[in-house]
Parts: C-alpha cells; structure tokens; sequence
C-alpha cells in the first residue's frame, strides 16, 4: 500500500516597516517562536520604507538567517510594498503582519495558515485587538472597536470588515495573480477580488494580534480617514454587486448599534461619536491623491527609543 505524506507547506512572511526601532526586535522574536506545526518557514522580509530611525540597523544585524532585510530607497506605501513582496515570495502561504502589532501566542502563525488545508481557500485573516489602553483618549477610541465589533456581530455576511490589514495570509495561486494598485484601501482590497472572482475567504478571529490605538488626536484622523475613503476608492475598480455585498455595514446598523451601546456607556459613546463627526465631514470634501499616508506615531512602541534616551543619559553623565 502506498503511503500518503502529508504536504507541509512553506510560508514566507513580510513584514512593511516605516521607522519601527520601538517594536520590530519583538516582532522578530516572537515569529521566529512560533510553534510552525502546520507550515515551514521559508524566511522572514522585513522592507525598510526608507526609515529615517534604527529600523534598518536593527533588522540588517538582526541574528537570524531567515530574516532577509529589504529597503526602499524612497517611501513608496504599504501597498506598493506588498506588491514587491508577493513578486518575491515563493512559497505556497504568504503572510503579511504590520510591524507596529504584538504577538502573544505561540500559534499565531499556525491558526492563521491552517485553513489553507482546504485547497478552495485562497485568503485568510486573523484578528487585531486594541492594546495598552491607558490614556483618557484612548479609552474613547476604543468605543469605536466595541463599536465595530457589535456591528459585525449585528449583520451576518459581514465578512469583509473581518479581513484586517494588520495580519492576513494569502495561497500561491491568489498572491501571484495580485496587484495592489498604489492608492487603495489595501486591507480590503484582497477580500474584493475574492468576492469578484468567487474565491474563498476564512476569517480566523483567533489568530489575534494586538496594535496600539492612537492617544493624540491629530493621529486618529490619519488613522480614520484611511478607513473613512475605503468605499470610494474602491467603487469603480469593482462592479457596484461586488460593493454593495461586501460593504454590508449601513447606516442603519450603526445606528442601532450606537443606541444599544449608549445606554451601556452613555458617557464615552457620546464623546467617540464628538470626536468622529469632523473626520466623516472632511472626508465628504477630501481626496486621496498619494499611496504614501501619514504615519500616527503615538501608535509606535517607545521601548527603544526609550533605551536611547537612557544611553544617553548615561553617557553624558559619565
């Protein structure tokens, strides 16, 4: 009789990275302790966009082999990056993580390759939870999440606002054939062309990772308008079918969902909506004229820089 072998696949990982010396060691670390039961690992490219900061020396130094450092030699955006990532990559699983994210559990990897065993799947995407909520702001932001996710509970076929930007994974077949186009609202981009060509997309809510919210102002609303212009960019790329199905999220929905969580927490729901009113209004007069956006820097880990600062300290006082 003959022996069935199980096929593991291999898995490369890329990693877009724009001034990141806070938070990319840890990144680093924890993939590289992931369990891997379900994948082999391939290697690791982390692109430098041009970073002005340590990233570069950090991730050039970095003491393992399937690291491979990759820089830009001008800020070209995320999904231009991606673009150059999955022309690079040849393994069966591509898996792209924003750099600025914790990873906490050792299967993180794993969870999020695994429904790759069935061959219909084409795209899968884990989960990005709020983090280090500690600031008056960011407790108001993190409505917004509760928000979002009661929506999504709310309205059943709300599987594209499940395909998160921040960790998903993508098969040969699917990332080969992709083109993200510079201006795009790149984390649901993918999840549209699967929609559009009738593949498979598995959410796997339990591969989490976690990303700091904003805690100025001035950063949300870069954050937000990324979110806001979704649609638009999107509406004459793809048939208005496609949209409508995806875009599942009205204003209806909301609206019921912020009445059932005001009378949770009134006080905080109230000053999240404030605080939301002026980006919605911009965004009616706004458009996006370049891929490159503006970076929120609250959201970036200050544990190296603040290292830095006590070298320093040290130094000049010896």
């Amino acid at each position: 009789m003959k022996k069935h072998t199980v096929h593991i696949p291999t898995v490369t990982i890329g990693i877009p990275a724009y001034n990141e010396e806070g938070n990319i060691t840890q990144v680093l670390q924890s993939l590289l302790q992931q369990s891997s039961s379900f994948y082999f690992l391939d290697a690791i490219y982390c692109v430098s966009d041009c970073s002005t900061d340590k990233t570069d020396e950090i991730v050039r130094n970095f003491p393992s082999r399937k690291v491979v450092f990759l820089r830009n030699n001008k800020r070209i955006g995320k999904s231009l990056i991606l673009n150059k990532l999955c022309a690079r990559s040849n393994s069966d699983i591509l898996v792209v993580l924003d750099a600025d994210i914790s990873i906490k559990s050792p299967h993180m990897i794993d969870r999020l390759v695994k429904p790759f065993e069935n061959p219909k799947v084409m795209l899968t995407s884990g989960h990005a939870k709020p983090h280090e909520v500690n600031s008056f702001f960011q407790k108001i932001l993190y409505v917004g999440y509760e928000l979002h996710e009661r929506s999504i509970r709310r309205v059943k076929k709300s599987d594209m606002y499940k395909c998160e930007g921040a960790v998903r994974a993508f098969r040969k077949k699917f990332y080969k054939q992709l083109t993200f186009p510079q201006i795009s609202s790149e984390d649901v981009y993918p999840y549209l062309i699967c929609q559009q060509e009738k593949y498979t997309f598995v959410p796997v809510m339990e591969a989490v990772v976690y990303k700091k919210l904003p805690s100025t102002y001035t950063d949300y609303l870069k954050q937000i308008r990324r979110y806001l212009m979704s649609r638009s960019v999107h509406t004459k790329r793809f048939s208005a079918k496609v949209i409508q199905d995806s875009y599942t999220i009205g204003t209806k929905e909301k609206i019921v969902t912020f009445i059932v969580h005001f009378f949770k927490d009134p006080v905080y729901t109230t000053l999240y909506i404030s605080i939301l009113l002026y980006p919605k209004i911009i965004n009616i007069f706004s458009k996006v004229e370049s891929g490159v956006w503006e970076i929120s820097t609250s959201t970036k880990s200050t544990r190296q820089k603040t290292r830095n600062k006590i070298r320093k300290m040290l130094y000049y006082r010896a």
